[in-house]
């Protein structure tokens, strides 16, 4: 599991704070001028603040524990693909990060996941893992292996 991190700066690789939750096959994603992290191991989110250069476990959990992750940004929400849900997040007030919406899908093992790509045009999402190129719809409608 990974705790450990480094960020590249002024052509050098600085040490980070440790994260507080150790993961791994995730892949992490900036929103609201932090950096989210979830994947395998955890039920826990955990955000990195540059300002702060410090990690923080939110409240909010998923809905699997030992499941990849795949998180993006659409319609200005926090959206986490799991094997078996997607979840979609919001902050209420008080910046307090919150789940909008669950829904379950059929079984995917989503292991070794690339950085997701999103077609706004189309709403859907597509990304690659061990198990090859799936896309799946932002709604959560549609979820298949595109190419093996």
């Amino acid at each position: 599991m990974l705790r450990e991190s480094e960020q590249f700066k002024n052509k050098t690789w600085e040490v980070l704070p440790k994260m507080r939750v150790g993961r791994c096959y995730f892949n992490p994603c900036e929103w609201n001028e932090l950096l989210y992290l979830c994947g395998k191991g955890s039920t826990v989110i955990e955000t990195f603040s540059a300002e702060t250069q410090s990690f923080q476990v939110l409240k909010a959990r998923l809905p699997e524990r030992n499941s990849s992750c795949c998180v993006f940004v659409e319609g200005g929400e926090l959206v986490v693909l799991s094997n078996r849900y997607m979840t979609r997040w919001g902050h209420s007030e008080g910046r307090e990060l919150t789940q909008l919406s669950e829904s379950q899908h059929p079984k995917i093992e989503m292991w070794c996941i690339m950085a997701p790509w999103l077609d706004s045009v189309e709403g859907t999402v597509y990304y690659t893992s061990r198990n090859g190129c799936f896309r799946v719809k932002v709604d959560g409608s549609d979820w298949r292996l595109v190419v093996k």
